[in-house]
């Protein structure tokens, strides 16, 4: 019964969409990962490379997204109940301080984390495959270096502007979706699933750009896991909506 009445109280179009986005973005994941290899862009060698080196780029910016919810409760609010010049709010009591600085540090600490140990797994592991010779097209050893064994100070520095990246990402977000006039909780395809993830990937272009191979498999699993996770979410009446 309550999740029959949380549907609807919730425009059906938006359960519709939620619906309709998986399935494309599950289509579009599993083409990108099996095309490439059958038509010899790149080898399966490749694709494990890309995945690992994917999740180990966004796992920071998925921690800080999900603390920033955890540390933001009852919080100071940004922007100080000011409003912009079309006198709505510039971001809205749900965005806090210590939100913000909260969900810095636990992604900065995910990060460190991760990096550790790609340093002690990963990276010997992909040492023994190219020095086994096995196909790689993607194989490049300065940049697969740098982003599985990079030297401490530039590691912690990457984890970092992926951290601070993602909570500017998700103001810059929720100030786009007020200027469009969208309440808090409407459906904003987009804005909603990859604010946090683009303004993590923009940041710390400037002193490690992802190739774009990399970029596309985080964009499209971010977005299926988003509407995943909040579909079942809102089946199961843990939330208001399903995206």
């Amino acid at each position: 019964m309550e999740d029959s009445q949380q549907e609807k109280e919730v425009d059906p179009k938006g359960i519709r969409l939620a619906y309709i986005l998986c399935i494309i973005f599950g289509v579009g994941l599993i083409l990108f990962v099996i095309i490439p290899p059958l038509v010899g862009s790149w080898t399966w060698y490749d694709v494990i490379l890309i995945v690992a080196g994917s999740f180990l780029f966004i796992a920071p910016a998925y921690a800080t997204n999900a603390c920033m919810v955890v540390f933001g409760r009852n919080g100071t609010p940004i922007d100080g109940g000011r409003n912009f010049i079309d006198g709505k709010r510039l971001l809205g009591g749900g965005k806090t301080w210590q939100g913000f600085i909260g969900g810095v540090i636990s992604g900065t600490l995910t990060g460190v984390l991760l990096t550790t140990l790609s340093i002690f797994l990963i990276w010997p592991y992909v040492q023994e495959q190219i020095a086994l010779g096995y196909p790689m097209y993607l194989a490049d050893p300065t940049y697969l270096n740098q982003f599985y064994n990079p030297p401490f100070l530039l590691g912690l520095l990457r984890v970092f502007l992926i951290s601070l990246g993602a909570p500017i990402g998700d103001l810059i977000g929720s100030f786009l979706k007020r200027r469009l006039n969208l309440v808090r909780g409407a459906p904003a395809p987009i804005i909603d699933q990859l604010d946090f993830l683009l303004g993590a990937i923009f940041l710390t272009f400037i002193i490690f750009p992802l190739w774009w191979m990399y970029i596309v498999f985080a964009l499209l699993v971010t977005l299926l896991l988003h509407i995943l996770a909040n579909t079942l979410a809102f089946k199961l009446g843990y939330s208001k909506e399903p995206w």
